[in-house]
């Protein structure tokens, strides 16, 4: 493990030494967003103290109009005072209750003005929002607690004058109070003007403040300007590096994008897998052919260990060890890893035989991991199969042809030899040479079908199709039949109705064709067992069949029924299993196929068809005699 953690974190070491900063770029672009960041926020902050300002002067002039409207409202009620108490004009009450009802709404109002003044002005942050705010409410206390009071004793004073009912208190009797009065209004008049000095103190600190911060941002925008000059030229130092770098980096992209490209072009097009495995036995990569050999997509195998996924278990079923995997090895000594014969198990828990190759990935001298490569074997070896059992096919029909052959020749020579060297009787050599005929005749079938399936396979086996009535060929072949038939103590014979319309044929092959299909059946029907032949027309083709009531033909034996040279068990090992693999291709060069259906114990049904040579009206059966 300790080794493995060398490698991985060499390669990491020296591509870290590769590393490097671009300080032409990097300078510069620092400068660039310093000077952002400055032109963005700097503004903002002088701006946001100009409405704070502006704010502040927006409420303290109305509160020195206010305070000046109350000094002459007051003012006015003194005077009203007076002059009724000179006069005891009645009107002089009425306008004295409409200036007090407009005090007392100035009152309210600079109440307001005060409270949306500390509003504006906010939590005391710096020391020039401390000093409004303390003026805020310094000004607040004087309205609320000197002023507001003074102002409501001084009305309560002389209210039951200018108030109360009339003559409930006569100018003459507020003669004496008129001094006490005048001292009030003294004090309302002064506690009024310091008001009105403090407002016009801060009114003067804030237009000072203002032109200040006007002055800050002429020279904020004159450096904002020069800032933007010296970010501009800066940006162009950046975008002339950056075109460089990204001139440098596109054509590393487009190299990297290249190379890319081809390794997934030869990935994808290999038919064998592929897969990339990390210094801990990992899966990192697998190709397109992988995940079909293997069932598993690139996400569910990436990141597992490779041995435990797909490499477990031999083709015996025992463990497989990882100490004997070639990946391992590989990575252990850096040596390519070879297997011939070996299986890999699919994702549905199913094996297939494979060769694997495990390649080393290095890194300079450093094993980075393993490239593992396998191929699926099962095609070459279910060839090398077919190659052997064809061989032995062959070596099986030779056998038979010689066998077969031989007797033949021999009944040929000694029948021959009676004949030639005793003296008999016309009925006796009559009989020698049926005999002669009979085995001339037996090996004359066997060269036949050994020169139809080398016709076959040199495709120049041809037929000559013409219009044909199955009816006539199906009796014919259940005549040529009746004799082996007879012998079987086997029923031959056609069901159906005799309307089959006329097909494409070539009379003597079908008559072949027929022939194999009954002496096949003949062969497995048990004496007192019956075989059909059908005609059925369908749309464009008639399908004949031939069926026995034999023990039937297990389903694993019926792919191989058409194959050249392979002889069933039910056949007792007669033939040369060449009759229904010329069956098969005499029905193709008709342009129809041939196929079998049957169960154990139930019999077969072997069918061919053959082309219409009329488009037929409808569909008919055809009925033969019974043989």
């Amino acid at each position: 493990m300790a080794t493995s953690a060398s490698r991985r974190t060499a390669p990491k070491a020296r591509s870290a030494k590769k590393q490097g900063v671009d300080w032409s770029v990097v300078l510069p672009l620092s400068f660039v967003l310093l000077a952002l960041v400055a032109l963005a926020v700097v503004p903002l902050k002088i701006e946001q103290r100009r409405v704070a300002l502006e704010d502040v002067q927006f409420n303290l002039a109305p509160i020195q109009l206010l305070l000046a409207e109350l000094v002459s409202k007051q003012n006015r009620q003194m005077a009203l005072v007076e002059q009724f108490v000179s006069t005891s004009d009645p009107k002089y009450r009425a306008e004295y209750a409409r200036a007090m009802a407009r005090e007392d709404s100035l009152f309210g109002e600079l109440r307001a003005r005060s409270d949306s003044l500390l509003a504006h002005v906010g939590p005391s942050v710096t020391d020039r929002q401390d000093r409004r705010r303390t003026f805020a409410l310094a000004f607040q206390k004087d309205l609320s607690v000197d002023l507001g009071p003074l102002s409501l004793s001084w009305h309560i004073l002389h209210s039951p004058l200018m108030e109360g009912e009339i003559n409930a208190v006569t100018p003459s009797d507020f003669v004496g109070n008129l001094d006490r009065s005048r001292e009030f209004f003294e004090s309302i008049r002064a506690a009024t003007q310091s008001l009105e000095v403090k407002v016009i103190a801060e009114s003067l600190a804030a237009q000072a403040e203002q032109q200040r911060n006007q002055v800050i941002r002429t020279w904020t925008t004159v450096l904002s300007i020069l800032l933007a000059v010296f970010a501009s030229v800066a940006i162009v130092v950046v975008g002339r590096n950056l075109r460089k770098l990204a001139s440098r980096e596109e054509q590393r992209r487009r190299e990297a994008v290249t190379a890319r490209r081809e390794v997934r072009a030869v990935l994808r097009g290999t038919g064998d897998g592929v897969m990339g495995i990390d210094l801990e036995g990992l899966c990192t990569f697998l190709n397109v052919a992988g995940e079909r050999l293997l069932g598993y997509s690139v996400g569910e195998v990436r990141g597992r260990p490779v041995h435990e996924l797909i490499h477990h278990t031999r083709a015996d079923g025992s463990a497989h060890s990882v100490a004997d995997c070639p990946v391992q090895t590989t990575l252990e000594s850096g040596e390519p890893s070879h297997v011939a014969d070996d299986v890999l198990w699919r994702k549905d828990g199913t094996s297939f035989p494979v060769q694997l190759s495990a390649i080393p990935m290095t890194d300079g001298l450093d094993v980075r991991g393993v490239v593992l490569t396998f191929g699926d074997m099962t095609e070459i070896r279910r060839t090398e199969t077919a190659l052997r059992e064809a061989v032995q096919a062959r070596d099986d029909m030779i056998a038979v042809v010689s066998h077969d052959l031989r007797n033949p020749v021999g009944t040929v020579a000694a029948a021959a030899e009676l004949i030639q060297d005793l003296p008999l009787t016309e009925e006796r050599r009559d009989e020698h040479l049926d005999i002669i005929r009979r085995s001339a005749d037996r090996m004359s079938r066997l060269i036949d079908d050994l020169l139809d399936v080398a016709r076959l396979d040199a495709g120049h086996l041809k037929v000559e199709p013409s219009p044909e009535h199955v009816g006539d060929l199906i009796q014919e072949a259940v005549a040529l039949s009746s004799h082996l038939a007879g012998q079987a103590g086997v029923r031959v014979r056609a069901r159906g109705g005799q309307a089959v319309p006329r097909v494409m044929a070539d009379r003597e092959r079908v008559l072949q064709v027929l022939a194999n299909l009954i002496g096949n059946a003949l062969q497995v029907t048990p004496a007192g067992g019956e075989i059909t032949i059908r005609a059925l027309a369908e749309e464009e083709r008639v399908v004949v069949s031939v069926t026995d009531t034999g023990p039937g033909i297990p389903e694993a034996n019926r792919e191989h029924l058409f194959d050249r040279f392979w002889r069933g068990k039910s056949s007792g090992g007669k033939g040369t299993g060449l009759g229904l693999a010329i069956v098969r291709g005499l029905v193709e060069a008709h342009a129809g196929e041939v196929w079998v259906e049957s169960g154990e114990g139930e019999g077969a049904t072997f069918s061919f068809s053959l082309p219409l040579a009329e488009k037929p009206s409808s569909s008919h059966e055809f009925l033969t005699t019974d043989a």
